[in-house]
């Protein structure tokens, strides 16, 4: 069985986290941990979460528990074979056009919130 590695965890949470754009803050609200000095012990490496507070980060953040223990070799989302496309067909894409599909995702984000 693979060894718990602190600080592998602690750089896949904080990728998590990030690709959200979440701040530790905010990814403390939606867990329900104590303020964000939770997540800064978890993201350095001092401590690992509890089982449970493993799967309220997991849960929070959308990726597996798999991932953020990096025990498989999975991207942050687990994405599927269309997202995957998707994100290849991004980059290929112009800055320019870039900088539009991020403008139009954002204004999704938006609406999706309401």
């Amino acid at each position: 069985m693979k060894k718990l590695d602190k600080v592998v965890f602690a750089k896949n949470l904080r990728n998590a986290r990030e690709l959200r754009g979440y701040t530790q803050a905010e990814l403390s609200r939606k867990t329900g941990l104590r303020p964000a000095c939770a997540i800064s012990n978890f993201e350095t490496g001092r401590r690992l979460p509890s089982l449970s507070n493993l799967v309220l980060l997991a849960s929070a953040l959308g990726v597996t528990t798999d991932y953020l223990l990096g025990l498989r070799a999975i991207d942050a989302f687990g994405f599927s074979d269309a997202r995957q496309h998707l994100l290849r067909f991004f980059v290929r894409l112009r800055d320019r056009d870039q900088r539009l599909l991020l403008e139009f995702a954002r204004t999704l984000e938006v609406s999706a919130k309401r």
